[in-house]
C-alpha cells in the first residue's frame, strides 16, 4: 500500500506540474505575441512615410553621384595640368627620385643599426653563458660534497637501522600474529551479520513482487470488464442507428405511394370533368399539367431535401461514431501509456532499491576495509612513532659528540696558535 500511496502521490505531482508547466508556456505565448504584435504595429509604416523614405534615400544618392563627378572631374583636370606642364613633371621627377634616395639611405642606416646591436646582444649573452658556466661549476662543486656528506650520514643511519630493525622484528611478528587473530573473529561475526541481511531482504523482495503481481492482475481484469462494456454499449448504439434510418426509408417509401395515388385520382378526377366539360377540354388539360409539372417539382425538391437531410444524418452518425471510436483509442493509448508509466516507476522504484542495498552492502564492505586498514595504520604509525624518537635520539647523541669533536678542535687549534705567538716573542726576544 505505501508503494501504491507513493506512485500515487507522484502522478498528481506530475499532473499539477504539468498543469502548471502548461499554464506558465501559456503566459509566455502570450506575452511574446503581444510584444510581436507591439514590434510589427511600430514597425509599420504608412504609405506617405515610404514615399518619404524612397525621396530622402534618392536625394542621397543624387548628391552621393554628383560628389563623385566633381571629385573625377577635379582628378582628371590635375592630372590633365601635370601632363601639359614640363617643369611640373620635372619637379614631381626629382622630388621622386630625392625621396627614394633618402628612403634607401634610411634602410641602410636601420640595417647597420640592426647589426650592431646584434652583435651586441652576441656578446652580452656570451658574457652571460660564462658567467653562467661559473656559477654551474660552483653548483656541481657544492652539490658533489653536498652528496659525499648525505652518503655518510644515510650509510650510518642505514648501519644503525639495521641493528634496530633485527630487535623490532620478533616483537613485530607477535604483535601481527595476535592482530591476525583480532581480524579473524571480527570477519567472522561481519559475515554472519551479512547472511542474516540477505535472507531478510530476500523475503522482504519475494514479498513486495507477490503484492506487485496481484495488483497488476486486478487492474488487468478491470480493463477487460470496461472494454466489454463499451463494445456492448457500441453495439447498441449502432443497432439504434440503423433501426432509426430504416424507419425513416419506410416513411418516405410511404409518402412516396400516398403522392402518387393522390395524383392519379387528381388525374381521374380531371378527366372525368373533361368528359364533362368539353368546352374547357384543352384549358383544363393545360392547367392539369402545369399543376402535375409543379407539384412534381415540389415533391422533387422535398425528396431532394429529404435524401441530403438522410445523408447529412448518415454523416453525422458516422462521424459521431468515428470519433466515439478516436475516443475509445485515446483512452486506451492513455490507459496504456499509465500502466506503461506505473511499470516504469515501479521498476526504477525497484532498481533504486536494490541499488540503495547494493550501496549499503558496498558502504559496509568499505567500513570494513577501512578498520582493516586503521588497525594496520595505527600499527604503522606506532612503528613510525618509534623509528621517529631513536632517530631524533641518534641525530641529539650525534650532535652532542660533533659539538665535542668541534671544542676539542677549537681548544687544539688556540694551543697552536698560543704556542706559534710564545715561539714568535721567544724568537723576537732572543
Amino acid at each position: 500500500m505505501s508503494v501504491r500511496n507513493r506512485l500515487a502521490d507522484l502522478k498528481k505531482r506530475e499532473e499539477s506540474n504539468l498543469v502548471e508547466r502548461r499554464q506558465r508556456l501559456k503566459l509566455l505565448l502570450d506575452a511574446e505575441d503581444k510584444m510581436y504584435e507591439q514590434e510589427f504595429m511600430a514597425n509599420l509604416e504608412t504609405p506617405e512615410q515610404v514615399r518619404e523614405k524612397m525621396a530622402q534615400r534618392l536625394y542621397e544618392l543624387k548628391e552621393r553621384r554628383e560628389q563623385e563627378r566633381q571629385e573625377q572631374v577635379q582628378r582628371k583636370l590635375e592630372q590633365r595640368f601635370r601632363d601639359t606642364t614640363d617643369d611640373v613633371r620635372r619637379e614631381e621627377s626629382q622630388f621622386a627620385t630625392h625621396h627614394c634616395q633618402f628612403e634607401r639611405e634610411k634602410q641602410l642606416m636601420d640595417k647597420q643599426q640592426r647589426t650592431q646591436q646584434q652583435i651586441m646582444e652576441e656578446q652580452i649573452y656570451a658574457q652571460l653563458w660564462k658567467l653562467d658556466l661559473q656559477k654551474k661549476e660552483e653548483r656541481e662543486r657544492q652539490e658533489a660534497e653536498e652528496k659525499r656528506r648525505l652518503v655518510g650520514d644515510t650509510m650510518s643511519i642505514l648501519d644503525w637501522q639495521k641493528e634496530t630493525r633485527q630487535l623490532t622484528k620478533q616483537q613485530e611478528k607477535d604483535l601481527t600474529e595476535q592482530e591476525k587473530s583480532m581480524l579473524a573473529a571480527q570477519w567472522k561475526k561481519e559475515e554472519e551479520y551479512e547472511r542474516e541481511l540477505e535472507r531478510q531482504k530476500f523475503v522482504l523482495n519475494r514479498e513486495r513482487n507477490l503484492e506487485l503481481i496481484r495488483h497488476n492482475e486486478a487492474e488487468k481484469k478491470l480493463r477487460e470488464e470496461q472494454l466489454r462494456v463499451e463494445k456492448e454499449r457500441d453495439k447498441h448504439m449502432l443497432g439504434n442507428a440503423i433501426s432509426r434510418e430504416q424507419e425513416i426509408e419506410r416513411l418516405e417509401q410511404e409518402e412516396k405511394l400516398k403522392r402518387r395515388g393522390e395524383v392519379v385520382e387528381l388525374q381521374k378526377y380531371y378527366l372525368q370533368k373533361a368528359e364533362d366539360k368539353k368546352a374547357e377540354e384543352q384549358l383544363i388539360e393545360h392547367l392539369t399539367w402545369l399543376q402535375s409539372e409543379q407539384q412534381w417539382k415540389m415533391k422533387e425538391d422535398k425528396w431532394r431535401k429529404e435524401e441530403q437531410a438522410r445523408v447529412n444524418l448518415m454523416k453525422n452518425v458516422y462521424d459521431q461514431r468515428l470519433q466515439t471510436v478516436e475516443l475509445k483509442k485515446k483512452l486506451q493509448d492513455e490507459d496504456q501509456w499509465l500502466v506503461q508509466n506505473e511499470k516504469q516507476k515501479l521498476d526504477a522504484e525497484l532498481e533504486r532499491l536494490n541499488r540503495e542495498a547494493e550501496e549499503k552492502k558496498t558502504r559496509e564492505a568499505l567500513n570494513r576495509k577501512n578498520y582493516q586498514g586503521d588497525v594496520l595504520r595505527q600499527v604503522n604509525e606506532r612503528d613510525r612513532e618509534k623509528r621517529r624518537l631513536l632517530q631524533e635520539k641518534m641525530y641529539e647523541e650525534r650532535a652532542a659528540k660533533l659539538a665535542e669533536i668541534n671544542y676539542v678542535k677549537k681548544i687544539d687549534t688556540t694551543k697552536d696558535a698560543n704556542a706559534q705567538v710564545l715561539q714568535a716573542w721567544r724568537t723576537q726576544y732572543q
